[in-house]
């Protein structure tokens, strides 16, 4: 069972769920090269990381992750005393890899906004970037060897 409401799971479904039409206008406005439409994904992903950011950093920081932890630490409890020496390490192991999990999380959400945003700059300034051919110092004279028309049969 959930410790949310069930008006809190209603909505945080409501919530979700909006978030595939949101998805599928910001590909469209990626195909397009509509800003609107990505940064209307742009505002949808920062607040659903504020969502998930402020869940995770509850239930993994706040509250203590050994009681979160639940079945595995209390069936130690009801084990034998070298079962019961091991509540404390796996206690301490528990929140390590909490806070380890939150950091990944933390950095990888943050690096997505980075990416989305960077996107919706790129389209904004109207530029997508250089053309491959733009890059090659004096491309005109790399272009008029390729392209050259032979002279006759034997020019090279």
């Amino acid at each position: 069972t959930s410790s949310w409401s069930g008006q809190v799971q209603l909505l945080y479904t409501a919530f979700s769920l909006v978030g595939i039409p949101t998805i599928f206008v910001a590909m469209w406005g990626l195909l397009m090269r509509v800003e609107a439409n990505m940064r209307l994904y742009l505002f949808y992903l920062a607040l659903c990381v504020l969502v998930d950011m402020s869940t995770m950093v509850f239930y993994c920081l706040v509250r203590d992750p050994c009681d979160t932890l639940g079945g595995m630490l209390t069936a130690m409890r009801h084990g034998s005393v070298q079962a019961k020496s091991g509540e404390a390490f796996m206690c301490g192991a528990f929140r390590i890899v909490s806070y380890l999990t939150v950091s990944a999380v933390v950095l990888a959400e943050v690096y997505c906004i980075w990416v989305v945003w960077s996107m919706c700059e790129d389209v904004h300034s109207g530029k997508n970037g250089p053309e491959l051919s733009e890059l090659i110092p004096s491309k005109d004279a790399v272009v008029r060897k390729v392209k050259r028309v032979p002279e006759g049969p034997y020019d090279d």
